[in-house]
C-alpha cells in the first residue's frame, strides 16, 4: 500500500544580490516589468552562494518532516501538512539553522557588506526581527563613530536617505555631503537644473524628471513617481555578531581581582551566573566560558566588576556555532516555533510568507590607466573623469558596480571607457578604487 504526504509551504527567502539584479544606478524595483525580466532570466543565487543546513537542522528536519528545496531565488520550506496546518506541529523556539559560504571569491567583493570585521565575527541573518526582513535595520549616522569607505547609515531622523562612505571618514559632528553618497538617488534640490531622465529622492520616494528644466520639488507634473525604496532593509554592519564554539575565552581590560558575569540567551533568561576569579594570584585577564550543552543561538554576557561597573566592551553578543571545519560568512536562522506569528495564524494555520535577505551593491571610484602612445595624454576634454597622474584618469565620485552599464563620456571625445567588472575593486588610500587598463 503506497503512502501518500501532502506538504505544504512554509515559507520562503528570497535573496537579492543587487550587483546582479540592478542596472547601472537605477535599483531593480525601479524598472520596467519587461526590464526586472530581462535581468530575472539568468538569476540564480546559488551560482554565487552555497546554502546548506547544520547537521543539527537536518536531523530535526526529518523528525518534523520538512523539506529544503532551492530557488533561483533562494530556497523555500515546506511541511507535511493535513489541511492548511503542519501534520507535525513545531515546539516553542524551534529554529532551522543554515550555513552560508560563498562559491565565488567575488561575492563579498560585489556586495557591499563591510570589510574591517574580526576573524571570529560572521553574519546572523534571522527571522526574529519581526518583519520580512532577514537583516536589521542599517544603522543610523553616529557623529561619534568612524567609518570606512562603502559603510551604509541613514541619517538622522526621520530617515529619508541612504548614505554610502565616499572615504575612510573620522568622527564628525553632521554627515557632510563631500563625505556621502546619497541613495538610492540624490535628495532633490531647489533651483537645481534638471536632464529629463535625472532621478531624485524626494519624500521617502524616488522621482524621475519628464523633461529638461528647473522644476519645483516632487510631487509635480515635471515629475514621474517611480517607486518608493526601503532605506533600512540590507545586510550591513548591524548584522554581524562574534561567533563562538562551544568553549570561548574572553579578554577582560582592564585586568581585575574578580569579575561577577550573567549569560542569557536570546529570550533574555538566564543561562548562567556567578563569580570568576584569578586561579593565581594576581588580576583575572580573561574570562572563559563553557557551554557544552547550549542550543544553537545567540546570548549575551555581561561582566561587572566588584561595584557593579559594567567592563569596557561589555555587555557583548555572541553566537554559538556547531563544530564546523570552515568558517561560513554567516548563517540564517528561521524562527519555526508557534510563537512567530508570521508563520502561523489562528489554530496554526500556516501563512507561507516570503521572507527577504538583501545583499545591496557597492560604490568605488573607477580609475582608466592608460598604456602605449601617452604622447597625447592629457586631451584638452577627457571626459568624465578627471586626471589622477600623469596617465592615470578617475572618476570624480564612486560609481555602482553591477551587471548593467553606466554611460560616461568618450575619453577625449573618441576612446570609449568600458565600466569595471562589479567584483574588481581594491581599498586605496582610504577609498575603494576599481581599475581599468587601455592601451593606446
Amino acid at each position: 500500500m503506497s503512502i501518500h504526504i501532502h506538504y505544504r509551504s512554509i515559507c520562503e527567502v528570497r535573496i537579492d544580490h543587487d550587483p546582479s539584479l540592478d542596472l547601472g544606478k537605477m535599483e531593480f524595483a525601479e524598472l520596467a516589468t519587461d526590464l526586472q525580466d530581462l535581468q530575472s532570466v539568468d538569476y540564480d543565487i546559488h551560482q554565487l552562494l552555497e546554502i546548506s543546513p547544520t547537521a543539527e537542522t537536518e536531523d530535526l528536519m526529518v523528525r518534523q518532516r520538512l523539506r529544503l528545496r532551492r530557488t533561483p531565488q533562494g530556497i523555500a520550506l515546506a511541511g507535511s501538512a493535513e489541511g492548511d496546518m503542519l501534520e507535525r506541529p513545531t515546539e516553542p523556539g524551534m529554529s532551522l539553522w543554515l550555513l552560508i559560504f560563498p562559491r565565488v571569491p567575488a561575492f563579498a567583493a560585489s556586495a557591499n557588506l563591510p570589510q574591517d570585521g574580526s576573524v571570529e565575527e560572521i553574519y546572523h541573518f534571522t527571522s526574529r526581527h519581526g518583519g520580512l526582513s532577514l537583516t536589521g535595520e542599517i544603522p543610523v549616522f553616529d557623529p561619534a563613530a568612524s567609518y570606512l569607505a562603502g559603510d551604509l547609515v541613514v541619517d538622522a531622523d526621520p530617515p529619508n536617505v541612504l548614505l554610502e562612505a565616499v572615504r575612510d571618514l573620522t568622527p564628525a559632528a553632521v554627515a557632510a555631503p563631500a563625505d556621502w553618497l546619497e541613495l538610492p538617488a540624490p535628495r532633490f534640490q531647489p533651483g537645481a537644473d534638471f536632464l529629463a531622465g535625472d532621478r531624485v529622492l524626494a519624500g521617502g520616494s524616488i522621482f524621475t524628471a519628464r523633461t529638461d528644466g528647473a522644476h519645483p520639488a516632487p510631487p509635480s507634473a515635471q515629475w514621474l513617481e517611480v517607486t518608493t525604496p526601503d532605506l533600512r532593509n540590507g545586510a550591513s554592519r548591524a548584522d554581524r555578531v562574534r561567533a563562538l564554539k562551544r568553549h570561548a575565552k574572553l579578554p577582560l581590560v582592564p585586568p581585575l581581582p574578580f569579575v561577577r558575569f550573567t549569560l542569557k540567551d536570546s529570550t533574555g533568561a538566564v543561562v548562567e551566573s556567578g563569580v570568576r576569579h584569578c586561579d593565581t594570584p594576581g588580576l583575572l585577564d580573561s574570562l572563559e566560558l563553557g557551554l557544552p550543552h547550549a542550543p544553537r543561538g545567540v546570548y549575551r554576557i555581561e561582566v561587572t566588576d566588584g561595584s557593579g561597573v559594567a567592563l569596557p566592551g561589555f555587555p557583548q553578543d555572541f553566537l554559538v556555532l556547531p563544530e564546523i571545519s570552515m568558517r561560513p560568512l554567516g548563517v540564517i536562522e528561521l524562527q519555526i516555533g508557534p510563537e512567530n506569528p508570521l508563520l502561523f495564524g489562528p489554530g496554526g494555520a500556516l501563512l507561507a510568507p516570503v521572507y527577504q535577505l538583501r545583499f545591496r551593491k557597492r560604490h568605488s571610484f573607477w580609475r582608466y590607466q592608460f598604456h602605449g602612445d601617452l604622447a597625447a595624454l592629457p586631451p584638452a576634454v577627457p571626459g568624465d573623469p578627471l586626471a589622477d597622474g600623469p596617465a592615470r584618469f578617475v572618476t570624480p565620485t564612486p560609481l555602482p558596480l553591477t551587471r548593467g552599464v553606466v554611460a560616461l563620456r568618450r575619453f577625449g571625445g573618441k576612446i570609449p571607457l568600458p565600466n569595471p567588472p562589479a567584483s574588481q575593486v581594491t581599498r586605496e588610500g582610504g577609498r575603494l578604487v576599481s581599475d581599468t587598463f587601455i592601451r593606446i
